[in-house]
């Protein structure tokens, strides 16, 4: 299974200190490796990579991909979601859930996996097009690839279409099976930031050494919609996924008005044998499972 073909004139950057890939997914995407400490500004829908003293150090452009190339990219993405999507006039505070990691796959095909709850943004038209997440991440990582689990901080832009980049932060630390894990985005705690854009982190919470990552999101396109999210790339079969569950408990949806009455929505599933399951709905503390094909 495949999620993104070769980026053909889709992403481009232009600074003096431009990033270089530190990786690529099975198909080609390009993984960018941000420095501890920079922070994301998002104009328009490009986005723009600063390091903590205000240095400039990459942007990457976004360029609307062709029709034919969305509609061959469009097979290759799998993108499995359970969303909650907030008001017009709600503002998401705080999204968090914890999880154990799960055993690795049975067969290693160079597969690349992401898990973990997320801020989505959607356009004027309800089509998701950026995601913040902190994520356990299976299979090749932004330094080397392997069957094991790592802990990352990224940004997908769209999260929902074959094109865009992959940008994480962290110091490549591995998790290791049967330890729990916990995952949130929330309000940006910093003063020196640019106004009026939308200022999150994401973290990792039980992992001290990840620097948390900052995203400064258009003011004209808040985030309206927390998601547990699974994206994948080259898991072609049953043994390509983890052979359990993830469970993601303690799951939490804030607004800066408190805790709002919410079910959430596992409509979005994106590749055969995958599904999410609301085992305890609602804002608060609630739970819900990931299966896989060989783990249901």
């Amino acid at each position: 299974m495949q999620i993104f073909r070769t980026l053909t004139a889709v992403l481009l950057a232009n600074t003096a200190f431009a990033l270089v890939p530190v990786g690529h997914t099975p198909s080609g995407k390009p993984i960018f490796n941000a420095p501890p400490g920079s922070r994301v500004q998002q104009i328009g829908r490009d986005f723009h990579l600063f390091a903590r003293n205000g240095t400039l150090i990459h942007t990457f452009l976004h360029k609307k991909a062709t029709r034919l190339a969305r509609q061959s990219d469009d097979t290759s993405l799998r993108t499995s979601q359970a969303i909650v999507t907030v008001g017009p006039n709600d503002t998401i505070a705080w999204v968090n859930a914890s999880v154990v990691v799960p055993p690795p796959a049975a067969t290693y095909e160079s597969q690349i996996i992401f898990v973990g709850p997320g801020l989505q943004q959607l356009d004027a038209n309800g089509t998701a097009i950026t995601l913040l997440q902190p994520a356990l991440q299976y299979g090749a990582s932004f330094a080397q690839g392997g069957p094991f689990w790592t802990a990352v901080l990224l940004i997908e832009e769209p999260p929902t279409e074959g094109f865009g980049f992959i940008l994480t932060v962290g110091l490549d630390p591995r998790v290791n099976t049967g330890d729990r894990v916990s995952m949130a985005i929330g309000p940006d705690p910093a003063t020196d930031l640019p106004k009026p854009f939308i200022w999150y982190q994401a973290l990792f919470p039980s992992i001290p050494n990840l620097i948390p990552f900052e995203l400064g999101f258009n003011p004209d396109l808040p985030p309206t919609q927390a998601v547990i999210s699974l994206e994948e790339e080259g898991a072609f079969a049953a043994s390509d996924y983890p052979s359990e569950p993830v469970v993601f408990e303690n799951v939490n949806l804030t607004l800066t008005t408190g805790f709002p009455e919410v079910s959430w929505n596992t409509g979005v599933n994106g590749a055969p044998g995958v599904s999410f399951t609301v085992e305890k709905d609602g804002s608060q503390n609630a739970r819900i499972s990931l299966s896989f094909p060989q783990s249901s």
